[in-house]
């Protein structure tokens, strides 16, 4: 009968490590879970891998090791995969399966290679003996202070499964806020878009025509101070049109891009 090396959370939020005899791993989890322990991590202490499970992990570190080396290959988890991942995470643990086999669990169903090589690297982590948050702060891209944070809470109180929620609920909200701002700013930015088109329209357009209009009713006479400005700047226009136009451009492409920037970090 194989021996567990478990490392858990205690009632009072004090952290356990011992070692349990049990005949598989979801008994040995079982166990620990009805003596009020919330595991955090649980591998095998006495028996070893075959040479050719060791020869294969061995590969992939070597793998994984080439290239950008610790996690700046890879990329950031997008906010709605995170949310995802954060509830699917909760609801594992709710059912009482350990950390690792819960964190392996979803990187065998991840379909974003992001998210499969971020769980396989935190569930390594885990299994070396360091902690759920110390394995997420080294992607500080996908997970934030708050994140970080509140992982750190549940380990400390033993509920990692109820604060994973709560962070779960509070994303689902920011993100949905988020989404009525930018659609409340949708308005405004086409309002200000067809006012900068018809401006531009009437400057090189039709202020010339009344140009040539007054020039030959007043044959020469004095033209208002603010109309020959009007005119100056309709001139300005249809010199540089091409520079302006690509100004416009910039300007709208920034409004566009800001408008799609979430509101801050959840």
């Amino acid at each position: 009968m194989p021996i567990y090396q478990y490392t858990a959370m205690d009632a009072k939020g004090k952290e356990q490590k011992g070692k349990i005899e049990s005949d598989n791993e979801e008994a040995a989890a079982k166990s620990l879970q009805d003596q009020g322990l919330f595991v955090t991590s649980l591998k095998v202490s006495s028996l070893k891998p075959s040479k050719a499970e060791a020869k294969k992990k061995e590969k992939k570190d070597g793998q994984e090791s080439k290239g950008s080396g610790f996690s700046f290959g890879i990329g950031k988890i997008r906010t709605k995969d995170l949310t995802t991942l954060t509830r699917q995470l909760a609801i594992l643990l709710d059912a009482g399966l350990p950390l690792i086999r819960s964190l392996r669990t979803l990187q065998r169903q991840a379909k974003n290679a992001t998210i499969e090589r971020t769980l396989d690297r935190v569930a390594t982590t885990v299994e070396s003996g360091s902690t759920f948050s110390e394995g997420l702060a080294e992607f500080p891209r996908s997970f934030d202070r708050l994140y970080l944070n509140m992982v750190r809470a549940g380990e400390a109180s033993g509920k990692m499964e109820l604060i994973l929620n709560r962070l779960a609920t509070f994303m689902e909200k920011a993100a949905k806020i988020a989404g009525k701002v930018k659609s409340a700013l949708v308005y405004p930015i086409i309002v200000l878009i067809v006012a900068i088109g018809i401006t531009v329209f009437l400057m090189v357009v039709i202020i010339p025509k009344f140009q040539e209009i007054f020039t030959g009713l007043l044959d020469g006479g004095k033209l208002p101070a603010i109309t020959l400005f009007v005119m100056d700047v309709s001139t300005y226009m249809q010199e540089n049109f091409v520079i302006i136009l690509m100004v416009i451009a910039m300007v709208v492409i920034c409004i566009m891009m800001a408008n799609r920037t979430p509101l801050g970090k959840w």
